[in-house]
């Protein structure tokens, strides 16, 4: 599969550079090559033995990964205010070669694709001046980020990718397919978004399921299992302060059928009556200005309501929200170029006590789409939900070519967990069978320490070591008590 596509990419980029004579203003063919190393410890905070757990992660004994990003992209300018681009992406762990039957478990094997297969990670048309001037269209797979990427910016935001690839908090793929009408009345633009996130969802048939393995896409549609995003995100920029600010209201909603239903010919009842979709609504605003020189302050709030659906219930209304506050300072002329920022982030939620159908509302933040990194570990393990923490982070450049930066945060679960209690959290990979954490009745998370180092060894090509330590806190049984380490280097060539 992987050679069929670069075969067809090889061709593609042919007939483009060919076309490009003809019918194009200009074509640009650019990409970037990353190789990766990451040595990560303790990620279950467990250490070899684990009674809760027989089936403990590798990950608790520590791991090595060797990966590779590779991204080819090609943009075409075309007549009449047309433009095309398309970009295929690798990623892939070293010595993993195609195998399309990777084993499941007891008689069965999981369908995928190879691990060392090229996607279609970008693939869009834009139409400046669509109908009249100030509306641009983009139809196809794009990126969407707004403000801060709090609620907006990763389609699948660390999710466990069954084609066997790299971890999902290192992918670069964050691609939606989407229409995005742009709506530009300087200074204000304002955006509207539909987008297919995903079609078909977890297959729902036992025997196919035994066959192919959980969201084996390629299956089709049963019933209604899409999730469907629609939204508008309207900016207006000031010009005192260099002031910018956002409105935005986003529409999620989830099919009933998307999180098991197994029965193709039959209604899915839970509780005595039919199952219904699960939707989402998020209202939100963003501030960010510039009071002084070099000096950033940014404000974000969101709150979300709806109907969770959740398996083995039916529907129960959401009442959650979040907050974001940063403030930072930037030493432009000084030596070292130093910078500093504080934040405040919080994220509403609920433990695993909350049950479906009994208790009134549902307070569990959604993190939707987000693409926000508050600590490298603590984003490979923990969700952005239940969540309060404060961070500061740092940089300089004791040379030209080399910056050193530097961060620490403190967590806090907004809700704590009954002691004994065992929570699942499923953000790292989605290993369920691995990330059963022993609790205790404290709300003290954690805290985590990251170093970073970046050194441009020329325009092209820059050397990164990042390292890692995340101490757990008073909320973890003693069992989960170990700190989790993490280093990761890379090199990364663009051209």
């Amino acid at each position: 599969m992987g050679k069929r596509i670069i075969v067809l990419a090889l061709a593609v980029l042919l007939g483009l550079s060919g076309l490009a004579l003809a019918e194009t203003q200009n074509i640009k063919v650019s990409g970037d090559i990353e190789s990766m190393v990451a040595f990560r410890n303790q990620f279950y905070f467990t250490g070899k033995n684990n009674p809760n757990n027989a089936d403990r992660h590798r990950y608790d004994r520590g791991e090595t990964l060797w990966m590779n990003i590779a991204r080819l992209r090609a943009d075409a300018d075309l007549t009449d205010n047309v433009s095309a681009t398309l970009r295929l992406i690798g990623e892939w762990i070293w010595g993993q070669e195609d195998n399309d039957n990777q084993y499941w478990g007891g008689d069965t094997y999981m369908k995928r694709d190879s691990e060392t297969s090229v996607d279609i990670d970008l693939a869009y048309v834009t139409l400046k001046e669509f109908l009249y001037s100030p509306l641009t269209l983009v139809i196809g797979r794009q990126e969407l980020h707004y403000g801060n990427d709090m609620i907006i910016g990763d389609r699948d935001t660390n999710a466990f990718d069954n084609r066997g690839t790299i971890p999902g908090d290192l992918s670069k793929r964050k691609a939606f397919d989407a229409v995005r009408a742009i709506l530009d009345y300087n200074p204000l633009t304002v955006d509207i978004v539909f987008s297919k996130v995903s079609s078909g969802g977890w297959i729902a048939n036992w025997r196919a399921w035994q066959q192919y393995g959980r969201d084996y896409e390629r299956i089709g549609d049963w019933r209604d299992a899409d999730i469907d995003l629609y939204g508008v995100n309207a900016k207006y920029e000031f010009g005192k302060w260099n002031t910018v600010a956002e409105a935005y209201y986003w529409y999620r909603r989830i099919g009933p059928d998307s999180n098991g239903g197994w029965i193709l010919n039959e209604p899915i009842t839970q509780g005595g009556g039919e199952r219904k979709a699960d939707q989402l609504h998020t209202v939100g605003a963003r501030l960010s200005l510039n009071p002084i020189e070099n000096l950033t302050y940014q404000l974000e709030a969101a709150m979300q309501r709806g109907r969770a659906n959740f398996v083995g219930a039916l529907a129960d209304p959401r009442q959650a929200w979040a907050l974001e506050t940063s403030l930072g300072y930037n030493w432009k002329d000084a030596k070292w170029t130093p910078s500093a920022t504080v934040l405040f982030a919080y994220f509403s939620g609920e433990n695993d006590t909350w049950s479906p159908g009994t208790n009134k509302k549902y307070r569990g933040w959604d993190p939707m789409f987000e693409n926000q990194t508050f600590g490298h570990i603590a984003n490979a393990i923990f969700p952005q939900s239940n969540l309060q923490l404060v961070g500061i982070k740092g940089s300089i450049k004791p040379r030209e070519d080399i910056t050193l930066g530097a961060e620490f945060y403190n967590y806090w679960f907004v809700k704590r967990f009954p002691n004994g209690m065992t929570a699942l959290f499923s953000d790292y990979g989605g290993y369920d069978n691995g990330d059963n954490y022993i609790m205790k009745a404290d709300r003290d998370m954690g805290r985590e320490i990251d170093m970073t180092l970046t050194y441009d060894y020329t325009e092209d090509v820059q050397f990164n070591l990042l390292t890692g330590v995340f101490i757990p806190g008073g909320a973890f049984a003693d069992i989960n008590g170990r700190t989790a380490t993490e280093v990761l280097g890379s090199v990364k060539v663009t051209f």
